[in-house]
C-alpha cells in the first residue's frame, strides 16, 4: 500500500471523528453556557483531544478487522436515534435523557470507527478518550437534584452542628443556616455539590496523565468527590464566619472567591495524591516510550467516514427543515406580560445571586398588602427562546419551599385560566412554614399552555411527560422561551376563598403581549 492512501485514510479518520463530536457538543453547550454547574464542559474537548493525541502517539500495531459490513450497518442504524434525539433537543433543549442518548450514539460510532481503522486493538486504546469527552454530558436530572437538595441539606445540618460546637449559635432550616447577624439564604447554602462534575474531570484527567490503572482511577475519581463535598462544608463554615465579622452583605464578596478556592483545592489535592499513588507498586501501566510504527489507517475506513460525514451533515438539515414545515402550519402563540407595578406597590429586582442562578432575562419581585390587610408576593420571570429555558423548572416551588425548610401539603391538580386570548396553565400549593399556613399560585408557561407541562412535570418526573415532549417535537413546537409567576398569599385561612384571590390578583397582572 503507498503511503498517499494511508494518510488519506488518516485524515479520514480523524474528521469524521471530530465531526461527530462537534455535533454533540454543539447541542451541549446550550448546558455549558446556562448552566453555571456545569461550566468545566468548555474544557472538555480540549482535554479529551489531548488524550486521545497522546493515545495516538502510542498506539499499538492495528490489527485488520474482519467482515466490515456489519459495523457499515451499525453505523447506519446509529444515525435513528441520533436524529430523534437531535430533533426533540430542539424542541427540548434542556432534557437530558435525549442528550445521552445523542452522546451514547456517538460514543458508538467512534468506537466503531476506531474498530474499522485499527481493529481491536485501536478500539480498546482510544476507548478512554471517548468516554473522558461523556464528563462533558449533564447528569440526569432527577438524580442530580436528589443529590443537590439531599447533600445541602446534610451539609447545611453539619455546618449548623460544627458552628454550635464551636460556641456560635446556629439554627438550621432545610439548607439555611441562621446565625446572630442574619440568614444565610439558599442562594448561598445550596451550592454545597456544584465542584462533583469538574472534581470528577479533574480526576479521571490525573487518571490519564499519571498512567494509572483502572481500580486506582477509580479510586481517583471517588476520593475527588469526597474532598469536593467537605470543602463545600468548609465553605459554609467561611461565609458563616465571614458573615459574623462582616454582615451578610459582604457575602457577595465571599461567595466566588471561596467557591474559586474550593476549585484550586481540589485539583490540588488530587495531584498530591496522585503523586502519592504514582509511587505505589503496580500503580501505574507503562507506556510504549515511543510511537509504534506501522501502517496508518485502512483504506476501508474512508466509505465509513464518508458516511460518517454525511449522516452527520443531515442532522441540523432534517431538524431545521422538519420544524420549518410544522411552523408554517401554525398560528403564532398569543404572549402575555404584567402591567407595570402602581405607585404603592414595592417592586425590586431578585438579586444578583439568584439571577446568577437562574439566568433569567427578566426578573423582579412585588410586594403589596390588598384591601383585607392580606399580604402578596409576586416573583416573575422570563426566559427569551434560545436562552436559559430551563431555569424555571427546577426552582418550581416543589423543590424551592423544601430547600428552605417549608412543607407543601396539598397541590391542587394544574388548571388553566383565561384572559383574553391567553390561556395560562396554573397550580395552588398551601405551605406550612413553621406553624403559619399560606398558598401559593404558580403559573409556568413554555409557550404551548399544556397543563400537563406544568411544574415539577416539566423536568421529566413522570413518565407521562415522556410522550409529551416526543409530541412536542413531532407537532414542530421547538423551543419558544419561557415564563415563570408565583404569587404568594399571607393572611388567609380558607383555601377556596385564598384561590379565588389568587386567580383575581393574576387577572389584574396579566396582560397580552403587544407585537
Amino acid at each position: 500500500m503507498s503511503s498517499a492512501p494511508d494518510r488519506r485514510s488518516t485524515w479520514f479518520f480523524f474528521v469524521a471523528l471530530g465531526v461527530l463530536w462537534i455535533a454533540l457538543f454543539y447541542r451541549l453547550a446550550f448546558i455549558w453556557e446556562t448552566d453555571d454547574q456545569y461550566s468545566h464542559g468548555w474544557m472538555v474537548p480540549v482535554f479529551a483531544a489531548w488524550i486521545f493525541a497522546r493515545r495516538w502517539s502510542t498506539r499499538p500495531e492495528p490489527a485488520r478487522p474482519g467482515r466490515t459490513w456489519p459495523a457499515a450497518v451499525a453505523l447506519a442504524a446509529l444515525w435513528v436515534p441520533a436524529a430523534g434525539a437531535y430533533l426533540i433537543l430542539e424542541s427540548s433543549p434542556e432534557w437530558r435523557p435525549m442528550m445521552w442518548l445523542l452522546a451514547g450514539a456517538v460514543f458508538a460510532a467512534s468506537l466503531l470507527l476506531a474498530w474499522l481503522a485499527g481493529g481491536a486493538p485501536w478500539r480498546r486504546h482510544f476507548t478512554f478518550a471517548f468516554f473522558f469527552a461523556l464528563a462533558a454530558v449533564p447528569w440526569p436530572y432527577d438524580f442530580e437534584q436528589w443529590l443537590t437538595l439531599e447533600l445541602s441539606l446534610i451539609g447545611a445540618r453539619i455546618t449548623g452542628i460544627l458552628l454550635n460546637l464551636g460556641g456560635i449559635l446556629a439554627h438550621v432550616q432545610g439548607n439555611n443556616i441562621e446565625i446572630d447577624v442574619g440568614v444565610l439564604g439558599v442562594e448561598d447554602a445550596c451550592s454545597g455539590v456544584r465542584s462533583f462534575q469538574s472534581s470528577l474531570m479533574v480526576a479521571l484527567l490525573f487518571g490519564e496523565w499519571f498512567g494509572f490503572r483502572a481500580g486506582w482511577r477509580i479510586f481517583l475519581a471517588v476520593a475527588g468527590i469526597v474532598v469536593a463535598y467537605l470543602l463545600n462544608i468548609a465553605r459554609m463554615l467561611v461565609l458563616c464566619l465571614a458573615a459574623r465579622q462582616g454582615g451578610i452583605d459582604i457575602l457577595d464578596q465571599w461567595h466566588d472567591p471561596a467557591g474559586f478556592a474550593i476549585l484550586l483545592l481540589s485539583m490540588a489535592f488530587l495531584f498530591t495524591l496522585s503523586l502519592a499513588l504514582q509511587k505505589l507498586p503496580g500503580a501505574t501501566v507503562t507506556l510504549p516510550p515511543a510511537p509504534v510504527p506501522g501502517p496508518a489507517p485502512a483504506a476501508g475506513i474512508v466509505t465509513a467516514a464518508v458516511l460518517v460525514l454525511a449522516a452527520t451533515a443531515l442532522l441540523p438539515l432534517s431538524t431545521e427543515s422538519w420544524y420549518r414545515w410544522r411552523e408554517s402550519l401554525r398560528k403564532p402563540v398569543d404572549t402575555w406580560t404584567l402591567t407595570p407595578a402602581p405607585p404603592n406597590v414595592q417592586e425590586e429586582p431578585l438579586g444578583e445571586r439568584v439571577e446568577e442562578m437562574l439566568g433569567y432575562d427578566e426578573g423582579f419581585r412585588r410586594r403589596w398588602t390588598d384591601a383585607g390587610s392580606r399580604s402578596l408576593d409576586l416573583i416573575y420571570m422570563r426566559w427569551l427562546p434560545g436562552g436559559r429555558t430551563s431555569g424555571a423548572g427546577p426552582h418550581a416551588p416543589d423543590a424551592c419551599q423544601r430547600a428552605i425548610g417549608r412543607e407543601i401539603t396539598h397541590k391542587s391538580p394544574a388548571q388553566l385560566a383565561k384572559f383574553g386570548n391567553v390561556e395560562l396553565p396554573y397550580q395552588v400549593y398551601t405551605i406550612e412554614d413553621t406553624g403559619r399556613t399560606f398558598y401559593l399560585l404558580f403559573v409556568l408557561d413554555d409557550g404551548y399552555r399544556d397543563p400537563e407541562m406544568l411544574s415539577a412535570g416539566l423536568m421529566g418526573m413522570d413518565v407521562g411527560n415522556r410522550a409529551r415532549r416526543i409530541r412536542r417535537a413531532l407537532e414542530g413546537n421547538r423551543d419558544t422561551g419561557q415564563s415563570a409567576l408565583q404569587i404568594a398569599l399571607v393572611g388567609e385561612t380558607d383555601p377556596v376563598v385564598a384561590e379565588r384571590e389568587l386567580l383575581a390578583a393574576l387577572q389584574a397582572l396579566v396582560v397580552e403581549r403587544q407585537p
